[in-house]
């Protein structure tokens, strides 16, 4: 049973009953009056012949079943599909009885239990979870999954696609809305995929349901919201919607507060490569910047560097768009939640102003680098990462916003640049499927799980800085770079 079918189960039958759809049923199968909900009754047998994902994704109820006939009530009996599901889960013909919605949805609360609480019980114990007590935020919305059993359909769908993701391991949940569809998906072990189609109408629905969980006005592009989950245990999201040709696209990252950055050590790198990176902070001046394609590590990298040296005799600041985990040592700034300019030069300069030694700037635009490089010429070691996929473009990236030539030759220290590279699945060794035949769950069917980083590390010496000052393009002496 697909993601779709559950996303049925939470919303109910959409469908309006139609009046001659009863008469094409079997008249032995409809009783005199319709069935309520103190009248469904079935035995344990004809319940488990159809399992509660089937039920809710059908949106019928069995009454009663012989050895090749189930009875249900259904609140639109002539629902093919429906009755296919039904048919293919008991191994019975199916015979349809009309009830209204109210005795349908009543009936499944009764028989079957709440789809949401079984997701919450499988992840009870998720290395996500966090103490809520522990968390001091004003601007952190708390929304309780536990109490939604009277909310509306909409409400009950979102929290459902949330924890969802979380028991899947989802980074990223990603709202696509097109001409004709409606897409979700969950980004794992950064690959996409599709886990449902909710009806394209509900699109507002559920954009105007996170807004509201994140308490984001019209005009916020990003928010945070922590979902209580029983026991005083939250799980944490970021919220961000742009919007696009066919309404807002969205994107919803799941944030572990308890993960910390990886030690430098833990980033793989080889000993002469950490040599080099080592000796860069040392002498606490200059530029660095960390490169990655979008996704690809580079604000996991920012805040380990930033973490390895805040435990020096240093005083060390960060600016970020949102501060989704506390570091130790480091004095963060937020850009800010409803704050649209990218002002990273700005706060880079008030951290400077507190006399801030080292100062880590995460996904700093590029033309905010004219300014980051005048301030690092000035006094604070400056490191801030870009998007690009190589050292090379890294550099070029700052020449094209307008850096002069000579200027960033003066101050550039070291460029560094990553990807991510996935790792074979342990489960399934690579054959994308487990024992049996079935899609293997760890990986998705991918043969590949986790990623690990792997490194260029440049450092500028003269040849690169006479290169740069010569008024540099694309390629030269930063193409000839180390591979960690």
């Amino acid at each position: 049973m697909g993601m779709f079918d559950r996303v049925r189960a939470v919303l109910g039958s959409s469908k309006a009953r139609a009046s001659d759809g009863v008469d094409q049923v079997s008249s032995a199968a409809i009783p005199s009056e319709l069935p309520t909900p103190s009248a469904i009754e079935p035995d344990a047998g004809t319940l488990a012949l159809v399992p509660a994902e089937v039920a809710r994704g059908a949106g019928a109820v069995p009454l009663s079943s012989s050895a090749t006939t189930l009875v249900v009530a259904m609140e639109d009996p002539t629902d093919q599909r429906a009755l296919d599901e039904l048919r293919a889960s008991s191994g019975r013909e199916v015979s349809p009885v009309a009830a209204t919605r109210a005795t349908i949805t009543a009936a499944l609360d009764r028989h079957y239990p709440d789809l949401i609480s079984h997701v919450l019980d499988d992840i009870a114990d998720f290395e996500q979870l966090e103490e809520l007590g522990d968390v001091r935020d004003p601007q952190l919305s708390v929304v309780d999954v536990t109490r939604a059993d009277d909310e509306s359909p909409i409400v009950k769908l979102v929290n459902l696609i949330l924890v969802d993701a979380v028991k899947k391991r989802a980074s990223d949940i990603h709202l696509e809305p097109y001409e004709k569809d409606y897409r979700v998906r969950y980004r794992v072990d950064g690959v996409l995929h599709e886990v449902m189609k909710p009806p394209r109408r509900l699109k507002e629905a559920i954009t105007a349901r996170l807004r509201t969980m994140a308490s984001m006005g019209p005009k916020d592009a990003v928010g945070r919201v922590a979902l209580l989950i029983g026991g005083g245990k939250a799980v944490y999201f970021r919220v961000a919607f742009v919007p696009a040709a066919f309404g807002d696209v969205g994107v919803v990252r799941v944030i572990d507060p308890k993960l910390e950055p990886p030690s430098l050590a833990g980033l793989y790198l080889p000993n002469d490569a950490l040599g080099i990176v080592e000796r860069a902070y040392q002498e606490r001046q200059g530029l660095v910047l960390l490169a990655s394609p979008v996704g690809g590590g580079r604000s996991t990298t920012l805040r380990t560097l930033a973490r390895t040296v805040a435990a020096r005799s240093v005083s060390v600041g960060m600016v970020e768009r949102l501060s989704e985990q506390p570091l130790a040592g480091v004095n963060q700034m937020q850009i800010g939640v409803r704050d649209e300019g990218a002002r990273h030069a700005h706060h880079a300069a008030m951290l400077a102003n507190v006399d801030s030694e080292l100062i880590f700037v995460d996904d700093a635009p590029p033309s905010a680098l004219v300014e980051l490089i005048r301030l690092a010429r000035g006094g604070p070691m400056i490191t801030a990462t870009v998007a690009a996929q190589s050292a090379a473009d890294a550099v070029a990236l700052a020449l094209e916003a307008g850096v002069p030539a000579r200027s960033l030759a003066d101050v550039l220290t070291l460029v560094l640049a990553q990807e991510l590279v996935q790792q074979r699945c342990p489960a399934c060794q690579g054959a994308r499927s487990a024992p049996g035949g079935d899609v293997c769950a760890t990986c998705w069917g991918n043969g590949l799980v986790r990623r690990q980083a792997q490194f260029e590390v440049v450092p500028v010496d003269d040849a690169v800085r006479t290169w740069l000052a010569a008024g540099a393009a694309r390629g030269g002496p930063v193409v000839a770079r180390r591979r960690a």
